[in-house]
C-alpha cells in the first residue's frame, strides 16, 4: 500500500512539472510573438517617418534651387544692364562726346526690358552641395568643366548601389553619357545640389 501511494505521488509530481514546463513554453512563445509584432510596428513607423522626412527634404531642395535660380537671374540681369550702359557710353564717346550723342534711356527702361542671360562660362568655379541618404551633406568646389564622374569619385559613391540625382529639374545621372557630362552642361554652375539615392 505504501509503495502504491509513493508511486502515485511521484507520478503526480512529474505531471505537475510537465504542466509547468508547458505553461512556461507557452509564455515564452507569447512573449516572442509580442516582441516580433512590436518590432514590425516600429519598422513600419520608422519607414513612414523616413518617407515623410525625404518628402520634406525634397520640397526644401526644390524651393532652395528655385530661389537660387531667381537670384542668379536677377544678378545676371544687373550685370547685363551694366554692360549695356557701358556700351552706350562708349558709343557716345565714339560719336564725339556726350553732347552730340542721343540721350541714354532712363534706368527704369533698361530694367524693364528682360536682358539676355549671361553665359555661365563666365563663372570659374562650381559650388556643389551633395546630400546623402542619412541626411548629412557636404559642400565641395569644382571647375565648371569637371564631369559628373568627378563628383562620384569625390564623394566616394558606389555606382552599383547608389546614383546621383537633381530635383529641379528631376534627373538621374547614371549612364555613361551622364557621367561624361560637365557640371556646366548639367546646369549646376555656379551653384547646385545633388542627392545620393538608391538605385
Amino acid at each position: 500500500m505504501l509503495v502504491y501511494v509513493f508511486f502515485t505521488r511521484r507520478r503526480t509530481i512529474y505531471s505537475d512539472r510537465a504542466m509547468c514546463l508547458t505553461r512556461c513554453e507557452g509564455c515564452v512563445l507569447q512573449e516572442a510573438l509580442a516582441r516580433e509584432a512590436q518590432r514590425r510596428q516600429e519598422a513600419k513607423e520608422s519607414a513612414r517617418l523616413r518617407k515623410e522626412y525625404e518628402a520634406e527634404q525634397a520640397k526644401k531642395e526644390v524651393l532652395a534651387a528655385k530661389r537660387e535660380r531667381e537670384e542668379d537671374r536677377a544678378h545676371r540681369a544687373k550685370i547685363q544692364a551694366q554692360i549695356e550702359a557701358d556700351k552706350a557710353r562708349r558709343r557716345q564717346k565714339a560719336l564725339g562726346g556726350d553732347a552730340a550723342a542721343p540721350a541714354a534711356p532712363p534706368p527704369a527702361t533698361v530694367a524693364a526690358v528682360a536682358p539676355p542671360p549671361v553665359s555661365q562660362e563666365t563663372y570659374t568655379e562650381c559650388v556643389l552641395q551633395i546630400r546623402r541618404i542619412d541626411g548629412s551633406s557636404t559642400t565641395a568646389t569644382f571647375l565648371p568643366t569637371d564631369t559628373v564622374q568627378s563628383v562620384y569619385e569625390h564623394a566616394g559613391i558606389d555606382r552599383r548601389s547608389f546614383v546621383l540625382m537633381t530635383t529641379f529639374p528631376r534627373k538621374f545621372y547614371s549612364t555613361d553619357a551622364d557621367l561624361r557630362m560637365t557640371l556646366l552642361a548639367a546646369d549646376l554652375v555656379p551653384r547646385g545640389v545633388m542627392i545620393v539615392t538608391k538605385r
